[in-house]
Order: C-alpha cells, then structure tokens, then sequence
C-alpha cells in the first residue's frame, strides 16, 4: 500500500460526500414554492399527534396479544 493510494482513498470519500448534497435539492425547491412549504410545515406539526395515535395503537395491540396468549394456552399443539 502507497501513499498514493492513501490519497486516492480520500479523494474518493469526500466526493462520494459531496454527490450526498444532492439530497439537499429538494428543500431549495420547498423554500421556494409556498405550497410546498405549507404542506411541509403541515406535516411537521402532525407529527406528535401521529406519534399519540401510534401508542395507542401499540398498547391497544399489546393488551389483545397478551389476552389472546393467556386465551389459547398452548390450544394449537
């Protein structure tokens, strides 16, 4: 191993780096377009509400699988 290919090793990484700011495009696209950035913002704000209906989701899950497990008992062998 040289130290060239040290080198080219770098180089290749922070390029690879650089292509992932083409994740970044979008948004100047959302800061420019109002509509967009309502919807967005829109979005953002839900998302505790959506977090809420998903616990109780998930507990309203847990408590039939906990019943349907002390239920059955072992009824399918």
């Amino acid at each position: 191993m040289s130290i060239i290919d040290l080198f080219l090793k770098v180089k290749i990484s922070f390029f690879k780096v650089i292509r992932l700011f083409r994740v970044l495009r979008p948004l100047r696209i959302i800061s420019k377009n109002e509509g967009l950035r309502i919807s967005i913002q829109a979005l953002i704000i839900s998302i505790p509400a959506v977090f809420n209906v998903i616990m109780i989701t998930f507990l309203f899950f847990l408590i039939f699988g906990i019943v349907g497990v002390n239920y059955l008992k072992g009824m399918y062998y």
